[in-house]
C-alpha cells in the first residue's frame, strides 16, 4: 500500500508539472490538457465507472462524463465556449440525438447558426425533443433573415417552446404594428399590442421553466428591452397583477430573488425574498406585519418560518421571540417535519438547564410526528435519557448510538439485521451487480454526473422515453435509482436515507480506505452526502468535486503529500477521493473520533473542538443529546446521515462497524486530546 501510495505521488508530480508548463496556453487547451493527463496517467483506473459492475475500463465511461460536464455547462450557461467539444463526446454514446440537440443549442447560444443548423437537422423525428428542433430551425431562419416565419408562426403562442420562439414572435408583432399604424389602422394595432402582452408574460414563465432544462435567466433583461421597444414601460408594468405575482413566485422559486422583488407588491412573498437573500432584518420587517392578517394555513406556516429563522439568525437574535413562534409553530403544524425537529431541538435545551417536565412534554409530541425518523429519536430519548417506558425501533445513527451503549466496540454484519445478499464475485450484496443492459448502465452513470444539477432531469426525460424492460427496472430499483434524484434544497440539511443507497467509484474508495485506514462504507456516505459521486460538482462554497473539497484545504493535503497543486486536479475522482479520505483520517487523528471528524468535515475544526470541549462528559454518556445539540443545524443533519449511510453502506459490503472508534471515548487517542 505504501508503495501504491508512492506511485500516486509519482504520477501526481508528472501532472502537476505538466500543469506548470502549459500555464500559457489557453483556458479551452488547459482543461482539456489536464483531463487527458489525467486520463493517460490513470488509465489503469476507470474514469466514471461503477467498479462494483465487473467489467474492464471502457472509453464511453469517459464519453459519458464528458458530454454530461457539457451538459452542465450549458444548463448552467457558462463557459459555454467549451461546451461544444464537452457535448460531442455524446455522439459516441447512446445519447446522441440529445448530444446533437444540445449541440444545436450551444451554437445558438454562440451565435454560430450554421453549425447549430447541421446539428438539427440530423436529428430523427422520433426525438423526444424534435418539437423544439423545429423551433430553432425556424429561429436559426429567422436571424438568417427569412422573415417569412413570421407567417409560419401566425402569432399563435406555442407549447413547449424554446425562449427565441416567442422573441421571435414578439419582433414580428412589432413589425406588424408599425405595419398597421403607419397605414392608419390603430385599433387594430392595439389589439395585436394586447395579443403581445400575452406572449411577453408566456415568454418570462418559458424561460422561467423552460422545457430543455437550460438556464435562460439571461433572457429576462432581453425581455425587458422588448417591453420597452412594444409598450415604452418594462414588462413588470405591462401584465395584470395576477400574472406579476405567478411570475414573482416562479422567480422565487429559482432562486432570482433580487429580480422577484421587482415582480410582487405582495408584503408575505416580500418576506420570503428577503429570508431567501438572508436580510433578515428585511424580512421580519415585514413578516411582523402579517402576523394577525393572514389566514391561509399555508400562508400561515410559510409566515411562521420565516420568524423561526429570522429571530434565531439575524446579526443580534431573539432568542426570546424565537421560542415563542417556535413553540406555537409545534403545536399548529404538528404533522410538518419542522414541528418535530424543533420540538427535539428545544426539548434537549430544556434538558440540559434541568427542565425536565418542559422537556418531556416536546419530546411526547415530537413522538407522534408522522415521520419516522423524528418519532423515533423522540422515542429514544423518552426511553434512554429521562427513563420513560416508551418503545422505540432502533435504526440508522439511533442504533449505532445503541450499540455503543451496549457495550460494542465493533459490530458485525451478523450483529445487525440487513436484507438478504447474494454473492457477485466480491463482496455479498442485496442486489444484482451486472447491468441487464449497456444502455441502463450508461443511464445509471449519466445521472451520477448530473446528480445537484438542474441538467439531472434529462435523465427523467430519457427515461420516460425508453420502453424499460422488467429486469431493467429491477436493477435500477436495486440500485436506489428512482429514489436518488436530488431533492429540492440543501441536500445536506435533510435527514433521509435512500435504502439502498448507491455505489460508484468503488475501486477507488477501497483503495483510499486502504491508504488512510478510513472505512470504506463511511468514506461513500461522506461522497453521497456530498456530492451524490458528482466528479465536476461545485457548491456555493468552491469546494469541489466528489468529496467536496475546498481548495485551500485541498492545497494543504497537497502541500503534506510534497506536490503542486491545481484546483482541476480535485475535478479528477481518483486524487479528489485520496485526498478526502486523507483530510477526513487527519481529523479523526485530531479529535480521536470518527463522529467528531464528519462534524469537523462539514463544519470545520474549530466550532467541533469547541463543542466537545465544552460538552465532553455529555457526548460519551449520551451522545444521541450532544448529537441533537449540536448548533449548526446542517451539521447536526449532515452527521446523523454520514453516520447512518455508514451502516447502509456497511450491510450492503458486509463491512464490520469500528463502534468504538465513531465515538472514541475512553481510547487513549480521545483521552488525551480531551482532558
Amino acid at each position: 500500500m505504501v508503495m501504491l501510495f508512492r506511485y500516486k505521488k509519482m504520477v501526481l508530480r508528472r501532472i502537476a508539472f505538466s500543469y506548470l508548463f502549459i500555464r500559457s496556453f489557453s483556458l479551452l487547451t488547459f482543461y482539456f490538457f489536464i483531463f487527458c493527463s489525467f486520463v493517460y496517467f490513470f488509465s489503469g483506473i476507470s474514469f466514471a465507472s461503477l467498479n462494483l459492475i465487473t467489467r474492464g475500463f471502457k472509453d464511453k465511461e469517459i464519453n459519458i462524463s464528458k458530454f454530461a460536464y457539457g451538459l452542465k455547462l450549458l444548463s448552467d450557461n457558462s463557459f459555454l465556449e467549451l461546451s461544444p467539444p464537452l457535448l460531442e463526446s455524446g455522439l459516441e454514446t447512446r445519447f446522441r440525438d440529445f448530444s446533437r440537440y444540445y449541440l444545436g443549442r450551444s451554437y445558438v447560444f454562440l451565435g454560430l447558426y450554421d453549425e447549430a443548423q447541421k446539428y438539427f437537422l440530423s436529428i430523427t423525428r422520433t426525438f423526444v425533443f424534435y418539437e423544439q428542433v423545429l423551433h430553432n430551425l425556424v429561429f436559426i431562419s429567422y436571424q438568417k433573415g427569412d422573415r417569412s416565419v413570421c407567417e409560419f408562426l401566425k402569432q399563435d403562442l406555442i407549447d413547449r417552446a424554446i425562449p427565441e420562439i416567442f422573441e421571435v414572435i414578439i419582433l414580428c408583432n412589432e413589425s406588424k404594428i408599425v405595419f398597421l399604424r403607419e397605414r392608419g389602422m390603430l385599433k387594430e394595432a392595439e389589439e395585436l399590442k394586447e395579443k403581445a402582452k400575452k406572449v411577453i408574460s408566456r415568454y418570462v414563465k418559458n424561460v422561467l421553466d423552460p422545457v430543455d432544462f437550460i438556464d435562460y435567466s439571461g433572457r429576462l433583461k432581453r425581455i425587458e428591452d422588448l417591453s420597452f421597444r412594444i409598450f415604452g414601460v418594462p414588462a413588470t408594468q405591462v401584465l395584470s397583477s395576477s400574472e406579476r405575482e405567478e411570475i414573482a413566485k416562479l422567480l422565487f422559486e429559482k432562486g432570482f430573488y433580487d429580480v422577484a422583488l421587482k415582480w410582487t407588491q405582495d408584503d408575505l412573498m416580500r418576506a420570503r425574498i428577503y429570508f431567501g437573500l438572508q436580510d433578515y432584518d428585511r424580512a421580519l420587517s415585514f413578516a411582523e406585519k402579517l402576523t394577525e392578517k393572514i389566514t391561509d394555513s399555508k400562508d400561515i406556516e410559510r409566515l411562521y418560518v420565516i420568524l423561526i429563522f429570522s429571530y434565531a439568525r439575524k446579526k443580534n437574535p431573539d432568542l426570546i421571540n424565537f421560542e415563542r413562534f417556535a413553540l406555537d409553530y409545534i403545536k399548529r403544524f404538528p404533522g410538518e417535519r419542522l414541528a418535530g425537529d424543533l420540538a427535539i431541538k428545544i426539548g434537549v435545551e430544556k434538558y440540559l438547564v434541568g427542565l425536565t417536565s418542559e422537556a418531556y412534554n416536546l419530546f411526547y409530541q415530537a413522538s407522534r410526528s408522522p415521520h419516522k425518523d423524528i418519532s423515533e429519536r423522540a422515542k429514544y430519548i423518552l426511553n434512554k435519557v429521562l427513563g420513560f417506558k416508551v418503545s422505540f425501533q432502533p435504526d440508522g445513527f439511533i442504533l449505532l448510538i445503541e450499540k455503543y451503549k451496549e457495550g460494542f466496540s465493533r459490530l458485525k454484519p451478523s450483529d445487525i439485521s440487513g436484507p438478504a445478499t447474494v454473492s457477485n464475485d466480491g463482496p455479498s450484496f442485496s442486489f444484482v451487480l451486472t447491468p441487464p443492459s449497456e444502455r441502463i448502465e450508461d443511464l445509471y452513470f449519466l445521472k451520477l454526473y448530473l446528480a445537484d444539477s438542474r441538467a439531472n432531469q434529462i435523465v427523467r426525460t430519457i427515461l420516460d422515453s425508453w420502453n424499460l424492460a422488467e429486469e431493467e427496472k429491477r436493477w435500477l430499483i436495486s440500485f436506489g435509482f428512482f429514489k436518488y434524484f436530488a431533492p429540492p434544497g440543501d441536500f445536506r440539511s435533510t435527514f433521509a436515507v435512500y435504502k439502498p443507497p448507491p455505489i460508484a467509484f468503488y475501486a477507488d474508495f477501497l483503495r483510499a480506505s486502504s491508504e488512510f485506514g478510513v472505512p470504506i462504507s463511511l468514506l461513500l456516505s461522506i461522497a453521497l452526502i456530498e456530492s451524490h459521486f458528482d466528479v465536476s460538482a461545485v457548491s456555493s462554497a468552491n469546494a469541489m468535486g466528489v468529496m467536496q473539497i475546498i481548495p485551500s484545504t485541498a492545497k494543504e493535503i497537497f502541500s503534506d503529500w510534497g506536490l503542486p497543486f491545481a484546483k482541476d486536479f480535485l475535478f479528477e475522482p481518483s486524487a479528489n477521493i485520496l485526498a478526502g479520505a486523507y483530510y477526513l483520517s487527519k481529523l479523526k487523528k485530531f479529535f480521536g473520533s470518527w463522529l467528531l471528524a464528519i462534524a469537523a468535515y462539514n463544519a470545520g475544526p474549530n466550532p467541533v473542538r469547541k463543542w466537545i470541549q465544552d460538552n465532553k462528559n455529555l457526548y460519551c454518556s449520551n451522545p444521541e443529546i450532544f448529537l441533537e445539540n449540536i448548533p449548526f443545524r446542517q451539521t447536526r443533519f449532515y452527521v446523523m446521515r454520514a453516520l447512518s449511510y455508514y451502516l447502509e453502506y456497511s450491510k450492503i459490503l458486509r463491512e464490520d462497524i469500528d463502534v468504538a472508534g465513531i465515538f472514541g471515548c475512553g481510547s487513549e487517542e480521545f483521552e488525551s486530546k480531551f482532558k
